[in-house]
């Protein structure tokens, strides 16, 4: 900040959080006098739930330590963490946004993070990773996840009305990967990098938030992708990837259910659709370790790596193994 003789005056434009602030003046000679110098506390204007009051002392600390974490961490949104990243990212709003939800009784965050994804949509079909952020990353199984998350929040709230406005967005999502789809009914990621020359403009006109030829990155637990190398158990994202397979025939299941409940559409097409999926699941199974594989190689092999989370996934989408 440069600043002029006389009084100034200055507030950052971000926000952030610390315990101490640290004052430095440089490149100047004179006096200067300090008349404020502090922090302005913001939060959310929502209903909280009242302090915990156990036998448990403990308990009721951690409790209180963990809803000022929720005060604090939550503005437009809830951050990543209120020192480095602050844009949502959509993977985590599906979940965070349900969880205010059940801790407040109040949806309206929840459908919030939804509408502000879903008004950002690509014209091709994919969905903004960061929904109030000008990142250019697209995540691939991030876009799928929010089809998910609009049926349930369908599902929890009865918000059919809500359901229907976004429904032609979900379509457009899986319309996006269904190109990608093999004779075999495999979803085959391994050749997208770069695709697609379109731009894509936040509504509103914020002309900063231009997307031209995004860079696209299935994320599924994402140590391993070069910022967050800390040692977590890793999966193997490379060729034709088990995990995005398996959110695929989720959120076909999710198009399904929006279009019984909120178009009054017949869903036979969907299931099916996802039915074969399911059964071409098997293309991922590691009989010597009788557990899916990560995925297999653009030569075909499979990989030797096998992990929780896309098991999780095979689980969860109901993927078969061989008969």
């Amino acid at each position: 900040i440069t600043v002029q003789s006389g009084t100034c005056e200055w507030m950052s434009q971000a926000y952030n959080c610390g315990r101490y602030l640290l004052f430095a003046l440089r490149g100047f000679e004179g006096q200067v006098t300090i008349r404020e110098l502090g922090m302005v506390e913001t939060t959310p204007d929502v209903p909280w739930y009242p302090p915990m009051c156990s036998s448990d002392d403990r308990l009721d600390a951690i409790y209180s330590l963990c809803m000022r974490t929720l005060r604090v961490g939550t503005q437009e949104c809830m951050t990543d963490c209120p020192t480095r990243e602050q844009a949502l990212y959509l993977g985590d709003s599906a979940f965070s946004g349900r969880w205010f939800y059940w801790l407040t009784g109040n949806p309206h965050h929840w459908r919030h993070l939804l509408e502000e994804t879903f008004a950002a949509q690509s014209p091709y079909g994919q969905l903004k990773s960061t929904c109030f952020s000008g990142s250019y990353g697209i995540l691939l199984d991030y876009s799928l996840i929010g089809v998910i998350s609009l049926r349930d929040y369908v599902r929890e709230t009865g918000e059919v009305s809500f359901g229907r406005k976004w429904y032609r967005g979900a379509g457009k999502v899986l319309e996006w990967f269904r190109t990608s789809i093999t004779e075999e009914h495999i979803l085959d990621l391994s050749s997208i990098e770069q695709r697609d020359g379109h731009e894509w403009i936040q509504p509103g006109g914020h002309p900063g938030l231009s997307y031209e030829n995004p860079i696209y990155r299935i994320f599924i637990d994402h140590p391993g992708l070069g910022w967050h190398c800390v040692g977590e158990p890793g999966i193997e994202r490379s060729g034709i990837n088990a995990s995005i397979h398996a959110l695929y025939v989720m959120a076909l299941g999710a198009l399904a259910d929006l279009a019984e409940w909120c178009m009054d559409r017949d869903p036979t097409e969907l299931l099916a659709e996802a039915e074969q999926m399911k059964e071409a699941g098997s293309y991922f199974w590691h009989e010597g370790e009788q557990a899916f594989a990560d995925g297999r190689a653009v030569d075909g092999n499979l990989h030797q790596q096998i992990s929780q989370q896309t098991n999780t996934w095979a689980l969860l989408a109901g993927l078969k193994k061989p008969v």
